[in-house]
């Protein structure tokens, strides 16, 4: 046989993957319903590959047994090598091509690879001899990298050469498939890996005598580069739930979203689930920041009392009147001590944190708009009213000076007012309503994060001109409640307020355009007004056919919304969608004009 061989690598102990490789190859890991192996196997013969060839190592038994019956009459064959535990995969590719025979041409895959099939169908369809996979170098990759000249591999660095790359991100990184044609193969580069292992460079990576080959000049190594196909490098647990992501069965992404509720950067998603301002903080902010950062991470923060006298500078509120906050879900387990036991009257639908700290409240209806008469009867047996201003989901605003005159009139009760995102609303915040400190009874909560788009530094704070309320808040905290980063960002926003207000007023804009856009959707059936950074839509299908679509949003265009429909107390298909950016949401109106039309058919793999 002198065609297209493949040789897989999948020898290494993977330890990285620690613990799961304590009892297995990586290689057998399952990923989207099927091992890592068997996945790049059938990738291999789909794309015309004649024969291929398994170099193992660690668990080589499993391994052999893993694939041995899988593929029917396919020639695949396993080959050990023996000192995997001592050696790099250099020689694992020395014993794989012992195995081959001349006159046939390589493809050689890494067997922790998962990549789309269809890059593999590139690489062997190109009419070029000799090719890498490569994508443009970025943050979070490591490992061997190019220079080009057009589509042709000048030099490629490895090891030690990484660290005098003067623009790594001019670069790119290698993907770990290589395809060579036999007269490569057999004249060059089998020549150049027996020179290095001559050399006792038996703990090198193979790519050291690939490097060899390019700096030699001969033959012309082409370039192949990935575009927006999916690919995972699997050396450790964050890649693999990276992998998992990328190729998971349909519904999966979706299911995994909504159970992290967070860390969204590591997927190649539009996060249309929480909301933020997208117009803030400025790039000047972030540069700083950067450069700051090497200090600030090996610092403790300040006291409690210095950090409060910050954000006092930057609300302009008596410092004695505040307290700073780790993000404002630092305030609920505070009020379920504090007042879970008396009876409470919450908006509905509402932040899920209220009925948590008070699963028996009663409750006051929010569709849009909300009958302060009909909450004033509510009221009349609660000792604790919560109002959610502008109310999440629903984006409804009660003007300030409604609350105020509420809580004026009813001094026994505590009135708990969240403006986590008053920012975005026309109405003004009880702070700038009140002609002097608040009413002794209200309580004013708000999250930073959302205005100021850094929910990640955990910024909030609770105000109150009740001493008692606030030292015992104060007593709640632990010591450096606030992390150095966070307290950077706090120092700097004092010089902020114009950009902050324009960012929020871009916002405002950006909202008035979607909420328009959206009611002009065939699927959309309602677009609640809402005075928050996020519209709540009811789409006009029936509430069983939201989870599916859903999961296409996500499955087919990397778009996450979240389903409300379960606290809206009515029927149909509620969903709350952020206000992004102009571009971010003409994605998501071609999305749902899409996915509101086509058969569920989920079966791809996410793109970045």
């Amino acid at each position: 046989m002198t065609g297209m061989h493949a040789i897989i690598l999948a020898a290494g102990k993977g330890e990285r993957l620690s613990p799961i490789t304590h009892t297995t190859n990586k290689v057998l890991i399952e990923v989207g319903g099927r091992s890592i192996l068997k996945r790049m196997v059938q990738s291999l013969i789909d794309a015309g590959i004649e024969a291929i060839t398994i170099v193992t190592g660690h668990y080589a038994e499993a391994v052999e047994a893993h694939i041995d019956g899988a593929f029917a009459s396919f020639p695949i064959r396993t080959v050990n090598n023996p000192d995997y535990a001592t050696s790099n995969n250099i020689v694992s590719l020395a014993v794989g091509l012992n195995t081959m025979p001349h006159g046939a041409s390589l493809f050689l895959v890494e067997g922790d690879l998962l990549l789309d099939p269809q890059v593999i169908q590139r690489m062997i369809s190109d009419d070029r001899d000799d090719l890498v996979l490569l994508e443009r170098n970025r943050p979070g990759l490591n490992g061997t990298l190019a220079r080009l000249e057009g589509q042709r591999v000048v030099e490629l660095l490895v090891g030690e050469q990484l660290a005098s790359v003067p623009d790594p991100f001019a670069t790119y990184k290698t993907v770990n498939v290589t395809r060579l044609c036999a007269n490569t193969l057999d004249r060059y580069f089998r020549p150049a890996l027996e020179a290095r292992l001559q050399r006792g460079n038996r703990n090198s990576f193979y790519e050291v005598a690939l490097a060899d080959m390019v700096a030699a000049g001969h033959p012309p190594l082409g370039a192949v580069i990935v575009n927006e196909e999916p690919w995972v490098e699997v050396d450790d647990l964050h890649d693999l739930d990276q992998a998992r992501f990328a190729f998971a069965t349909p519904g999966w992404r979706r299911t995994a979203l909504d159970r992290s509720y967070g860390g969204y950067w590591n997927y190649p998603i539009l996060d249309f689930a929480y909301p933020q301002n997208l117009h803030f903080p400025t790039a000047a902010i972030k540069e700083e920041m950067a450069t700051m950062l090497p200090s600030v991470i090996g610092r403790y923060g300040s006291t409690q009392q210095i950090l409060d006298e910050k954000l006092s500078r930057f609300l302009n509120i008596p410092a004695e009147q505040l307290v700073l906050l780790n993000g404002l879900s630092q305030i609920f387990p505070w009020l379920k001590q504090q007042f879970g036991h008396q009876k409470a009257l919450i908006p509905a639908p509402c932040f899920g944190e209220y009925a948590r700290v008070w699963p028996a409240a009663s409750t006051y209806v929010d569709h849009g708009c909300i009958d302060m008469d009909h909450l004033k009867c509510a009221a009349l047996d609660a000792s604790v009213v919560v109002f959610v201003n502008p109310n999440n989901p629903t984006g409804t605003a009660i003007p300030a000076c409604d609350l105020l005159a509420f809580a004026s009139a009813h001094p026994e009760k505590t009135v708990i007012v969240d403006e986590s995102f008053a920012d975005f609303s026309t109405q003004p915040s009880l702070s700038s309503t009140s002609a002097g400190p608040l009413p002794a009874n209200i309580l004013l909560l708000k999250s930073l994060g959302k205005s100021l788009g850094v929910s990640g530094l955990r910024l909030g704070y609770v105000q109150s001109s009740t001493t008692g309320y606030l030292a015992s808040v104060r007593n709640s905290l632990p010591v450096w409640n606030c992390n150095a980063l966070a307290e950077l960002f706090l120092d700097l926003l004092s010089k902020q307020r114009r950009a902050i207000a324009i960012s929020l007023t871009k916002t405002r804009q950006d909202r008035s355009i979607m909420n328009d856009r959206l009611h002009a959707l065939p699927c959309v059936a309602e677009v609640l007004s809402s005075e928050a950074n996020f519209l709540l839509v009811r789409l006009d299908i029936d509430t069983a056919q939201l989870p599916g679509l859903l999961d296409r949003l996500v499955d087919r265009h990397g778009i996450y919304v979240k389903d409300v429909s379960n606290r809206m107390g009515v029927t149909g298909a509620w969903i709350r969608l952020s206000v992004r950016t102009e571009t971010d949401n003409n994605r998501l109106y071609e999305a749902l004009t899409l996915e509101s039309d086509l058969p569920a058919d989920t079966s791809v793999a996410i793109h970045r």
